[in-house]
């Protein structure tokens, strides 16, 4: 059970102030109003308690869980409860809304306000969550707008209010540790049109989560590099995975605000919201490489798990080896390639080892994290390390086909090609991915399995269940 204390106020009615707020945490309408309210609670004159947490049994005097989840309860300060729209309306004073309030109070609109309010309550899980986001965007914008930039941590209790960098708050420590795997219910994925975001976002759904997708069309990684622009867009979920990424500079996109920049103002606005936990696609290899796909990509990680070692939020950074499946443009070349009997790889595509992971397996560690939390570092691997020429080669088997003769291009030629394939954007060929190959890229499948629950899927059997099935 999460409860959000309020300060000590003076001033306001005490005989209603504090008002502690039972609300429906699952519900998205019920939860984004609750964040607007939060944000918004300068005074400290509201308490929020989140009936829908696993383990709630605090119950007001008079009440049970089905009417609780009826209708929105208020316990005023003399034990007296406010119940439906009553409630609201004293939330709304508490929250210095007292305009909506007045509004609410005239005659004619109270009296559809009281009848009204039982119906929406009623029907609340039947409203489409893009139309609760649309309805929330602009208070909360404008709320975390007010808010920005500060932190209100009181006597081991946080209010939701947005922390500075160098804030370290028990309170937020606490409720992250206290986690279960029901606590995550909504969750935004940034870059759910890519090849990895979409698999996340079928698993999440399958699992019963409510997913938000974010794209090109609703954000854009290459401008918006401000937390101030994010922290309406991640408020009211409960986590955020960013699965954004590029293999290299392109003439409309660039690594640095699409790998670091963005990443890091979007992580800061989930601190600032108050969202829970945080998930950071990058890569195996990241952590030495000095290409600039990797030093982007590090930087933004470094960002996270530094919010993490903070105290502000949950964050994990997933780094997965090269990933197969259908749609990813590295796996499409791969099966190109498994079709040659002749294959001209350079040297470094011969000698160097890789651990393949399919894209199912990626997602499936996604939704186990959300879930379950996990180290501040996951590498998410395959079963088996091998070279990328025996990887193919073991494409071209599940294909049915001979094993191909294998030809090492000396360094030289290797490195003009990749020269060439710099100026083609459009394929994933290019010197990054040439220096990219050039080191080992395995980790522990061992822990990787634990994060897992299950044993991955293993390289022999990538065609049928990460390509043919597309499972």
């Amino acid at each position: 059970m999460r409860v959000f204390p309020a300060a000590p106020t003076t001033g306001p009615d005490p005989s209603i102030y504090p008002l502690t707020l039972y609300f429906d945490g699952a519900c998205p309408i019920c939860s984004g109003e609750m964040h607007n309210l939060m944000l918004r609670n300068t005074a400290g004159l509201l308490r929020f308690v989140d009936i829908s947490e696993p383990g709630f049994s605090a119950f007001p005097p008079g009440t049970d869980m089905p009417s609780l989840m009826d209708l929105m309860h208020g316990l005023r300060a003399d034990g007296q409860l406010a119940i439906g729209a009553e409630a609201i309306g004293l939330a709304y004073r508490g929250a210095q809304l007292g305009w909506i309030a007045r509004i609410m109070d005239l005659p004619v609109l109270r009296t559809v306000c009281d009848r009204a309010y039982p119906v929406v309550a009623r029907n609340r899980y039947r409203i489409p969550r893009p139309i609760v986001r649309m309805v929330f965007e602009t208070g909360l914008r404008r709320a975390a707008e007010r808010r920005a930039g500060r932190a209100a941590c009181r006597d081991d209790a946080c209010e939701y209010h947005p922390p500075p960098a160098s804030a370290s708050c028990a309170a937020r420590r606490h409720r992250r540790r206290v986690m279960n795997p029901t606590s995550i219910r909504s969750v935004l994925v940034c870059g759910a049109s890519g090849f990895v975001g979409r698999r996340i976002v079928r698993t999440l759904r399958e699992a019963g989560l409510a997913v938000t997708e974010g794209n090109s069309r609703t954000q854009d990684f290459q401008q918006d590099l401000t937390p101030d622009l994010w922290v309406p867009r991640v408020t009211g979920f409960d986590a955020v995975v960013n699965a954004v990424g590029l293999l290299r500079d392109t003439p409309r996109r660039q690594l640095e605000p699409v790998h670091h920049r963005a990443p890091a103002a979007l992580f800061e606005a989930c601190a600032r919201a108050g969202v829970m936990r945080v998930i950071q696609i990058s890569a195996n290899g990241v952590a030495h490489s000095p290409t600039r796909y990797a030093t982007t990509k590090r930087a933004a990680d470094e960002v996270l798990l530094r919010l993490r070692a903070e105290g502000r939020l949950d964050g994990i950074v997933l780094r997965p080896s090269i990933v197969y499946g259908r749609g990813g443009a590295s796996a499409a070349l791969f099966m190109n390639l498994a079709r040659l009997p002749v294959l001209v790889l350079p040297r470094a595509a011969v000698q160097a080892q890789v651990q393949p992971v399919a894209v199912p397996d990626v997602a499936q560690a996604v939704l186990r994290l959300l879930q379950d939390g996990g180290p501040e570092i996951v590498t998410a691997v395959g079963p088996r390390a091998l070279s990328l020429a025996a990887f193919i080669g073991e494409l071209r088997r599940q294909r049915g086909q001979q094993p191909a003769r294998v030809i090492p291009l000396p360094d030289a030629p290797s490195r003009w090609s990749a020269r060439l394939g710099d100026h083609v954007s459009s394929q994933p060929w290019s010197s990054e991915s040439l220096a990219l190959l050039e080191q080992d890229n395995i980790g522990d499948a061992v822990a990787f399995e634990r994060v897992l629950g299950r044993p991955a899927v293993p390289v022999e059997r990538f065609v049928e269940a990460a390509w043919a099935s597309d499972l």
